[in-house]
């Protein structure tokens, strides 16, 4: 399976029944590979039936696609309060707010780190931490969320 016929797939089936796609992310459990469908509407704020609807739908995409190697559960939720960032335009609509960010590998001994988004310049992410400005490549962040109020 390649990441982008993934993503494809799943953005392509989402958008066909009038729903966003945030993005995805992959979990390796013990016996199976946990997929999670992040979702929401165009207004913001999905609920669990819309959920549903999706996820039956992904579901049957996924099957007759045969994307996914060996067993799988799937998972469908809204990015919900602390919501993931996936995308550079995900960055760009939070900037001014906390974020808390894990990196592929560390910047000056750091890994991980909370700090806010102060602003995105093409693909470089500026973050104050510890009363510094710090600059972190985009392509280097392993995963990143929203902490609202934090």
């Amino acid at each position: 399976m390649i990441k982008e016929d993934l993503k494809a797939l799943l953005k392509s089936g989402t958008e066909a029944l009038g729903f966003v796609y945030v993005g995805h992310e992959s979990v390796s459990a013990p016996r199976q590979t946990i997929l999670r469908v992040y979702v929401d509407t165009a207004e913001g704020g999905i609920n669990i039936s819309e959920c549903a609807k999706i996820s039956k739908h992904l579901t049957a995409l996924l099957k007759v696609e045969d994307i996914m190697s060996g067993k799988f559960a799937l998972e469908v939720s809204s990015p919900g309060i602390n919501r993931l960032l996936f995308e550079l335009a995900d960055y760009e609509r939070f900037v001014g707010e906390s974020i808390k960010i894990r990196l592929h590998t560390s910047i000056q001994g750091v890994k991980n780190f909370t700090g806010v988004l102060e602003r995105v310049d093409n693909e470089m992410l500026v973050f104050i931490f510890e009363d510094q400005e710090w600059v972190v490549p985009f392509h280097t962040v392993k995963k990143a969320n929203v902490i609202l109020g934090g």
